[in-house]
């Protein structure tokens, strides 16, 4: 099953990891984090689509073929 990984980094001055994870976005990371989101989300949509038409096609294909034997 595919996976969706993102990643954040790590604290450039080794502050504390926890506080570095739950701080809020700065309006620049905010903005990266929405368009990853949007390329994201896409992705996951085409890899969807993709999968729903092959079992489609081979559901017909299945169909046919027993209709025929």
């Amino acid at each position: 099953m595919p996976r969706l990984l993102i990643g954040i980094g790590r604290p450039a001055d080794k502050a504390d990891v926890g506080d570095y994870v739950l701080d809020e976005f700065t309006a620049d990371q905010a903005s990266l984090v929405d368009s990853i989101m949007s390329d994201a989300l896409r992705t996951m949509m085409a890899h969807i689509s993709k999968n729903c038409a092959e079992i489609i096609r081979t559901r017909i294909e299945d169909n046919s073929a027993t209709e025929e034997g």
